[in-house]
């Protein structure tokens, strides 16, 4: 709900030829019903503009760092794309939601408690105190939410990515220290594989996700037996701790060094956006099944809308 009765009054003034909000409505309805037609148009054009991006880093930045850093959100925009872009065709996104959700959350516990690793840099303080109001929040939803929802598979799962992970983060630091060993290699490889291991279990985050809705991708799958107090309490854990988190990841990180690194800023709020939508399809469909089918200028027209008879 963006606001009461009586400013949302003002949106739904009665027709007439020469209302320009009238012209505005029909133009959000229009584009309402393409992006309904094209579930892929808002995924596939934030991927693109972050691919040029990383891209464009790459033939003109001899910043390691931002090119690194760029191809790393990009990865993790890649799964949130393909959730964002079919889910809402699925015949159960609660069940989905339930499926997945408590694995997803206890990957991003993973991951914020690899980068503990930080505490042994100084000068780090935002992104310590960052981690470690993400790492207790992430548990504290996952206890509100999911605690009677998670099983031994899905730790068993959560278990087998981290390996994978960790194996991965210490062939590569182990091959970078073999190139760079007659160079007076300095880093700390332990610290330098928590480090890599963070960064690759934060790209596998949402895989459980991504797994879920693909082989749930029948219309006709039997949606999962899940009490609906169950469902509202999983959602609002999933979406209060996502969007909190990121929203201290991305918004007010991309605030903070708009200046100095514009195009981080950027791929920030663009990660932002992409899982913003995500989350907030998924906690709309557990509280209000009949609007599920909106992307988010959807909602935000319907939020202002809704009341008029357009």
């Amino acid at each position: 709900n963006f606001g009461s009765s009586s400013r949302r009054s003002q949106f739904c003034a009665p027709r007439s030829a020469t209302n320009s909000p009238d012209m505005f409505s029909e133009a959000m309805w229009r584009m309402q019903s393409m992006l309904r037609k094209n579930s892929m148009l808002l995924p596939g054009v934030l991927l693109l503009i972050s691919s040029i991006l990383v891209l464009h880093e790459h033939m003109t930045s001899d910043r390691l760092d931002l090119r690194t850093f760029l191809t790393l959100v990009l990865a993790t925009m890649v799964p949130l794309a393909y959730i964002d872009s079919v889910i809402s065709s699925r015949s159960d996104p609660t069940g989905l939601l339930v499926n997945f959700g408590g694995r997803v959350l206890l990957l991003h516990v993973c991951f914020l408690l690899l980068r503990f690793r930080l505490f042994w840099y100084p000068g780090v303080f935002y992104l310590n105190l960052q981690n470690v109001i993400g790492f207790f929040c992430g548990s504290a939803a996952l206890l509100i939410g999911f605690l009677s929802l998670l099983t031994m598979k899905d730790v068993q799962y959560v278990a087998v990515i981290v390996a994978f992970a960790i194996v991965a983060a210490i062939s590569t630091e182990l091959v970078t220290w073999g190139l760079h060993l007659a160079r007076n290699y300095r880093r700390e490889l332990t610290l330098e594989i928590l480090g890599t291991s963070s960064e690759y279990v934060e790209i596998l985050a949402f895989v459980p996700a991504v797994w879920t809705v693909f082989i749930t991708g029948r219309k006709d799958a039997a949606p999962m037996q899940v009490r609906p107090e169950q469902a509202k309490a999983a959602a609002l854990a999933f979406f209060t701790f996502l969007m909190g988190f990121y929203f201290l990841e991305d918004v007010i990180t991309a605030v903070f060094t708009i200046r100095e690194d514009t195009v981080a800023a950027f791929a920030h709020v663009l990660h932002f956006l992409l899982l913003g939508d995500v989350s907030t399809f998924l906690v709309m469909h557990v509280f209000n099944p009949d609007k599920a089918n909106m992307t988010v200028l959807q909602r935000m027209s319907d939020a202002f809308l809704g009341d008029c008879n357009v």
